[in-house]
C-alpha cells in the first residue's frame, strides 16, 4: 500500500509541469536604432567630445527568439545566438512584459538594459546605456533599438 502511495504521489508531481503552455513563442529581428553618447575631457578644460545621435545595429545577425508559458508566470526565456537564459520579469501583464538589468561598471558608473516586448504589437525595444566618471573624462550614452517580431509555432 506504501508503494501504491508513493507511486500515485510521484505520478502526481511528474504531471504538475504537464499542464505548462507555452502562451507565445516569437522570433525577432536584429535590433536596430540608434545611439546618443557624451563625453567631457577633464584634462582639456572640461571640453566637450561628443554629443550626437548614431544609427547603430547589433553585430551579426541572429535572431532573438522569446518563449513565455504559464508554468512560470515571471519569467521568460530569452534566446539570443549563444546565448539562452531565463530573465525575471519585473512588470507584465497579457500584453506587455519588461525585463532587465542595472548594476555598476569599472567607470565608477552604471550599466543599464531594459527589454520590453509587446504582444499585440509584435515589438521588442532594447534601452541600453552607461555611464562613467573617471580622472580624464565623464560621460553618459543611452541607446534605443527596436525588433520587429513574429510569432512562430
Amino acid at each position: 500500500m506504501q508503494k501504491f502511495l508513493g507511486i500515485v504521489v510521484l505520478g502526481l508531481l511528474i504531471s504538475g509541469n504537464t499542464n505548462a503552455e507555452i502562451v507565445f513563442r516569437v522570433k525577432c529581428e536584429n535590433p536596430k536604432g540608434i545611439t546618443y553618447s557624451e563625453s567631457v575631457a577633464h584634462l582639456q578644460n572640461d571640453k566637450k567630445l561628443g554629443g550626437s545621435f548614431e544609427k547603430d545595429q547589433f553585430t551579426g545577425s541572429d535572431q532573438i527568439e522569446l518563449i513565455y508559458d504559464n508554468s512560470k508566470p515571471n519569467e521568460i526565456q530569452f534566446i539570443w545566438g549563444t546565448d539562452n537564459r531565463i530573465e525575471k520579469l519585473y512588470a507584465k501583464n497579457d500584453k506587455f512584459f519588461h525585463w532587465g538589468l542595472f548594476d555598476e561598471n569599472f567607470g565608477n558608473g552604471f550599466y543599464w538594459g531594459h527589454w520590453s516586448f509587446s504582444l499585440p504589437n509584435k515589438t521588442l525595444t532594447h534601452n541600453k546605456g552607461n555611464t562613467h566618471s573617471t580622472g580624464i573624462s565623464t560621460g553618459i550614452s543611452n541607446a534605443i533599438f527596436t525588433s520587429k517580431c513574429e510569432i512562430i509555432g
